[in-house]
């Protein structure tokens, strides 16, 4: 018999997607912090801009200056 695939992701899946989600947000901050310098742009700024919420940026990147390391 056939098995249905799963409409859940693996791991390996999971690794992948979180790795694109984290470089997506960190290429927007650091366009931001180009585009306006690092003082002038707020980490509600990048959320902004990627439409997602202010917590989601933490997860993914943590604090602004972490960024810009």
């Amino acid at each position: 018999m056939k098995q249905a695939a799963s409409p859940f992701q693996n791991a390996e899946q999971r690794q992948v997607e979180r790795a694109a989600k984290r470089d997506a947000v960190l290429r927007a901050a650091v366009q931001m912090f180009n585009e306006r310098g690092f003082h002038q742009t707020s980490l509600d700024d990048v959320a902004a801009r990627l439409g997602v919420s202010k917590p989601t940026i933490y997860h993914y990147l943590g604090n602004k200056d972490q960024v810009l390391l």
